[in-house]
């Protein structure tokens, strides 16, 4: 395709015929920015006339420096409004957007009741901010990433709890104590639980991550916030059950 081609292309997008032909919704979004940023197609010699009796009415070309939302159709003769056309007009204003205008007799008073019209104010509304950041997206994608950093560290949380969960466990098994006679930094007896959860925390790159972030919640402090209960009863045919209950408490 040459390049005068593609220039006689790209710059018939905005005329009426054209976008009669290929409905603006039909567009890509690149095709529909182009005929944004071309506007209205005004043409100067679109031969728009009415006859009254003896009289000819002309239109008169200055119309359009009036309302710079106004364009014409060369092959219907007729006028149209360029944000109707784009996005559809309602009730007795699809004659601006499909069919055309053509009363030149009443075309003043017809102008200025068209462009008070909610179904032009809102389609001029639509031409306004069509290509602008969508300020909704903008707040969805935000709501979207707080609900996806929220869900990683809920995950994040579980994981490290289980690990803890299992450090307690195998104290319990082993039938050990979990606190120790001293549980400083520098201790040499801080407890039997403390030294599994170090000790699994050297292999395990996402639990050390959170045993060197959190001042507080660690699994080792002696204010914990997890409690294990277990209790142990036999019965008549001497066979033991036992019942263990973890509990998680809030502060």
């Amino acid at each position: 395709m040459s390049e005068a081609h593609k220039r006689k292309r790209v710059d018939n997008m905005n005329e009426v015929d054209h976008l009669l032909e290929h409905r603006f919704e039909t567009l890509s979004l690149e095709e529909k920015l182009e005929v944004k940023r071309l506007g209205p197609h005004h043409p100067r010699d679109i031969g728009i006339s009415q006859t009254a009796g003896k009289n000819i009415r002309a239109f008169n070309v200055e119309w359009f420096a009036k309302k710079k939302w106004l364009m014409a159709s060369i092959q219907k003769k007729a006028l149209f409004c360029f944000p109707c056309l784009l996005f559809g007009g309602s009730g007795g204003e699809v004659t601006w957007s499909r069919t055309g205008y053509k009363d030149l007799k009443h075309l003043s008073e017809r102008i200025t009741k068209h462009e008070s019209s909610n179904s032009h104010l809102d389609n001029a509304m639509k031409l306004g901010l069509f290509g602008w950041v969508n300020v909704t997206v903008q707040i969805d994608s935000a709501y979207q990433r707080g609900i996806d950093e929220h869900n990683r560290q809920v995950e994040e949380n579980r994981y490290v709890l289980g690990r803890i969960i299992n450090c307690i466990k195998l104290c319990g098994k082993c039938e050990t104590a979990l606190r120790g006679h001293d549980e400083s930094a520098d201790s040499l007896n801080p407890g039997i639980f403390r030294c599994i959860f170090e000790t699994v925390c050297e292999g395990d790159a996402r639990l050390q991550r959170h045993y060197d972030a959190q001042p507080v919640f660690k699994g080792t402090s002696p204010y914990r916030t997890i409690r294990l209960h277990a209790d142990e009863t036999t019965d008549v045919s001497c066979k033991s059950q036992m019942v263990v209950v973890l509990r998680y408490l809030l502060p």
